[in-house]
């Protein structure tokens, strides 16, 4: 099996205001979609195989809302 490589890259920000803040965020896994092999799949005479990957990019964003009284 091959080397594994993966890049990710995870940002958030906190705003403060008088009476609520807001915290935003953004998430990549896998900023370059590579194709890292998880497992070997051998077809049933063992004569050739192929692989299974890992998933490739995800990305997930979202922010959250506070209020302070």
């Amino acid at each position: 099996m091959g080397p594994y490589h993966r890049l990710d890259l995870n940002v958030s920000r906190y705003f403060r205001f008088e009476t609520w803040a807001l915290t935003t965020f953004l998430s990549v896994n896998n900023l370059l979609n590579t194709r890292n092999q998880r497992e070997v799949l051998y077809r049933a005479d063992y004569r050739s195989y192929d692989f299974d990957f890992f998933q490739l990019r995800s990305i997930y964003f979202g922010l959250v809302w506070q209020c302070n009284r």
